[in-house]
């Protein structure tokens, strides 16, 4: 199997939602900690549906498709490839150095 990087995640300023408390049911994090929306741009292997890819590589590291799915703001299907979520400072570093097998 081919290995397909995993994925840039946009670190700027942040998009205009802003900082939003993290859930403790989203990924099993603390009440204080706070979670940004991130967009995560990643390539996507040929025949596999976009939007069951993002929930997959989503929980993988969040631990549960549930969670992926509650984090989840928007999944980019078209013009790009990829998905918009709410994620904290460790996440983003986790997916950031992730790979995953397709």
């Amino acid at each position: 199997m081919e290995k397909v990087p995993l994925p840039a995640v946009d670190n700027g300023e942040g998009p205009p939602y802003g900082e939003v408390p993290s859930p403790a049911e989203t990924a099993g994090e603390s009440d204080n900690e706070t979670t940004k929306v991130h967009i995560v741009h990643l390539v996507r292997p040929e025949g596999v549906e976009p939007e069951a890819f993002h929930i997959m590589t989503l929980a993988s590291v969040l631990g549960s498709e549930e969670a992926a799915k509650e984090a989840v703001v928007y999944h980019y299907t078209h013009a790009a490839s990829g998905f918009a979520a709410r994620l904290t400072p460790e996440q983003v570093a986790h997916l950031s150095g992730k790979a995953l097998d397709a």
